[in-house]
């Protein structure tokens, strides 16, 4: 049970940047490190598979009976290490959050540092859910002039810049580690209405989300540049596009950005640059619809431009445009 602790105390340590599950076991490590069986070296903690593994079956019981208030969160950080999507672990740490018996914002950190470690954990929607719910625990909204229609209509966290920039940082991390993570790209949704939220609470000129929310505009563009088969990326941007409709009031600082041809031109590019990749050619049927008052022209611009290239998901776009389900996706939207 002690090495369950020990664990369970590095894991919390606000001087660990990251934590990796390595392979094998006590034998494959045994280098004489102070904290053995575990790898601590420049705030970079590694645990054996195989000793957390051991950890996780010593835990289980400690979360189910045990009410000792530290035993249940040491625990508890070996049982998510292991298995991040174990909800007993996780509803455990709610309960001491909102019994004040866990600090809100040491979780987050403990949170950021699970998601990142793996690949299982970076994918795992049940994690990314506790995340925004500690957000939403720590960040609450004075009023609610701030509600997201993507946030089943309760008022979206107040996130301040510094913690935006921190998720997004995570997401890339996140995004990296598992490619085409759908999961992390619904978190990025999430952390952009939260945005969208104060920039609509505050005037133009003094937003400190205006800065941010023009850079994360333009990261997602060089996302897609980078990664022309994230199509969870593709339609994350092109939600973002169609939102910028609703910041009238940002339109002239914002200049080319609020300019739906703007990103429309960056579609097509793509899709001339690359014409075998089907997510690019997602990405632009979904552009044009983002933008229902440009659609007929934009349209126009991508069939002239489609006539020049060759391939299955040309095709596939020229029957898209042909049989009218432009029409029915702008009817949706409207």
């Amino acid at each position: 049970m002690a090495l369950v602790h020990t664990l369970g105390n590095l894991l919390m340590q606000s001087s660990v940047l990251s934590v990796e599950i390595v392979p094998g076991g006590m034998e494959q490590w045994a280098i004489g490190a102070e904290d053995f069986p575990f790898l601590y070296t420049d705030g970079h903690l590694g645990v054996p598979q195989r000793v957390l593994y051991q950890l996780y079956l010593l835990a289980i019981p400690l979360l189910n009976t045990n009410r000792d208030i530290p035993s249940q969160a040491d625990a508890s950080c070996v049982v998510l290490l292991a298995n991040p999507a174990h909800q007993t672990a996780l509803n455990t740490r709610k309960r001491l959050i909102q019994s004040a018996s866990l600090s809100a914002s040491a979780e987050l950190a403990f949170s950021a540092r699970v998601i990142a470690s793996s690949r299982p954990c970076a994918k795992e929607s049940i994690q990314w859910a506790h995340r925004r719910w500690l957000l939403a625990f720590i960040y609450p909204r004075a009023h609610s002039g701030g509600v997201s229609p993507a946030h089943d209509g309760d008022p979206v966290p107040d996130i301040p810049p510094e913690t935006i920039e921190n998720e997004f940082g995570l997401i890339s991390r996140c995004c990296e580690l598992y490619p085409r993570n759908y999961h992390a790209w619904s978190h990025h949704h999430f952390i952009v209405e939260c945005i969208l939220a104060s920039l609509g609470d505050s005037h133009p000129s003094d937003s400190p989300h205006l800065p941010q929310f023009v850079r994360q505009i333009q990261n997602l563009r060089h996302w897609i540049e980078c990664h022309v088969s994230d199509y969870s990326a593709m339609h994350q941007t092109c939600n973002v596009v169609s939102r910028l409709q609703s910041l009238h009031q940002y339109h002239t600082v914002l200049g080319e950005l609020a300019d739906p041809s703007y990103h429309f031109e960056h579609a097509m590019s793509l899709v001339t640059s690359f014409p075998g990749h089907e997510s690019l050619w997602m990405y632009l049927r979904a552009i044009i619809g983002a933008s229902p008052t440009n659609a007929s022209t934009f349209i126009a611009l991508a069939m002239s431009s489609a006539a020049e290239l060759s391939g299955p998901f040309r095709d596939q776009f020229i029957l898209w445009v042909k049989r009218g389900e432009i029409v029915d996706q702008l009817a949706i939207r409207s």
